[in-house]
């Protein structure tokens, strides 16, 4: 395997990329992906290869991928094909952020790959950093031409979620109505859809998770209040991003 590295230090192209593996499996599956290496190897000319394991988030895939195609095209390469595994493509916010770019997904399905030239870029930034002008035309870039401005304050539930919810949201409901915030819960949203609904929002109130990452779509000059635990000075990843985006 060859590799040729170029000017930019944020990419390199791999000649001849032969993976002996895909993506990762439990051992009790081992046997019949050893069955599978026995079919033709899918094969594709040209690719991107932009993701990592945490890019099935939709905090870091907005704000760790999404950067790095923004950074390929203000490059002026051509390549517009990217490698995802399908348990990515199978997120509605890949595919629509990806139609939006002008970028073309391929299914990584075989356990066999052969490509002639993969294109591997690097990250922009550390997770939870960014650069800030590279992030605001990414910003500008996926808003739609909106209509006349309709204000909004909003907070996103997570009491749907798993882990990290407010165990006294139900005691909170009333006293954020009293201020005029609504509450939402973003399951079953399109991309497109918080991406509407967040380019109209003024103030946006939520526990530290995903849906803070809706300020992406807010106008500069908004407000964020992030909801944390008591003496966490670590996680500091929607403050970074809310400086990047001239957001208070």
């Amino acid at each position: 395997m060859g590799e040729t590295w170029l000017q930019w230090r944020w990419y390199r192209i791999v000649d001849g990329y032969r993976p002996c593996h895909g993506p990762r499996r439990r051992k009790r599956g081992r046997l019949k992906d050893l069955a599978q290496l026995r079919h033709p190897a899918q094969r594709i000319d040209e690719a991107l290869w932009v993701h990592d394991d945490w890019s099935g988030n939709y905090f870091h895939w907005l704000t760790d991928v999404l950067p790095k195609l923004q950074a390929w095209q203000e490059s002026g390469a051509s390549c517009r094909t990217v490698l995802l595994p399908q348990a990515l493509l199978n997120r509605h916010y890949v595919r629509d952020s990806l139609q939006i770019l002008g970028f073309r997904p391929i299914a990584w399905t075989s356990l066999r790959l052969e490509i002639s030239r993969l294109i591997v870029i690097s990250t922009t930034a550390p997770t939870g950093n960014y650069r800030k002008h590279l992030l605001q035309r990414l910003q500008r870039r996926l808003l739609a031409p909106s209509s006349a401005p309709k204000m909004r304050k909003i907070y996103v539930s997570r009491g749907d979620a798993s882990k990290r919810f407010l165990l006294n949201e139900a005691d909170l409901i009333p006293l954020l109505q009293c201020h005029g915030i609504e509450f939402v819960t973003l399951q079953g949203l399109s991309l497109r859809e918080q991406i509407e609904m967040f380019s109209h929002c003024t103030l946006l109130v939520g526990l530290h998770g995903a849906g803070l990452a809706n300020m992406l779509y807010m106008p500069s000059g908004s407000d964020v209040v992030e909801i944390r635990r008591d003496q966490d000075c670590i996680g500091n990843c929607y403050f970074s991003m809310a400086s990047a985006l001239l957001i208070r």
